[in-house]
C-alpha cells in the first residue's frame, strides 16, 4: 500500500467530526502516514516509539488495523542504537505474534507491569 493509498483510507474512515478536529489541532495528515513518511530520518528514540506506535495501533485499533499492518511491511526493519540495551522488535511479526494470542482490538482489563 502506498503512501497515498493509505492517506485515502484514513480519510474513507474519517468522520466529518474528526476531519475538523485534525484541521483545528493543525494536523494535515494522519499519524502512521507521518510515520510511513519520516520514521527513517529521525532520532533513535522517536523511531522506537514511532513503531511501537504503529503496533499498538495494529493491535488494538480494529478500524485501522489492516491500515497500520500496510504501514508496517512498508516502513520495514528500524534500526536503532540502543547501544545493546534493547532489541527493536519488526512490527509485523510482532503484530502476527500479537493476533495468535488474542483478538485484535480487544483492551486489557488492567495493565501489565
Amino acid at each position: 500500500m502506498t503512501a497515498k493509498e493509505i492517506v485515502a483510507e484514513i480519510k474513507r474512515l474519517g468522520t466529518e467530526k474528526t476531519r475538523k478536529m485534525w484541521m483545528n489541532q493543525g494536523a494535515q495528515e494522519s499519524l502512521l502516514l507521518r510515520v510511513a513518511k519520516s520514521i527513517h530520518e529521525q532520532h533513535n528514540r522517536v523511531k522506537f516509539v514511532m513503531n511501537v506506535f504503529v503496533i499498538a495501533v495494529a493491535c488494538y485499533v480494529k478500524p485501522l488495523h489492516k491500515l497500520a499492518v500496510d504501514t508496517a511491511k512498508e516502513i520495514g526493519q528500524v534500526d536503532v542504537d540502543l547501544a545493546g540495551t534493547c532489541k527493536i522488535p519488526f512490527a509485523p511479526d510482532q503484530i502476527k505474534k500479537f493476533q495468535a494470542r488474542s483478538p485484535i482490538g480487544k483492551k486489557r482489563k488492567s495493565p501489565k507491569c
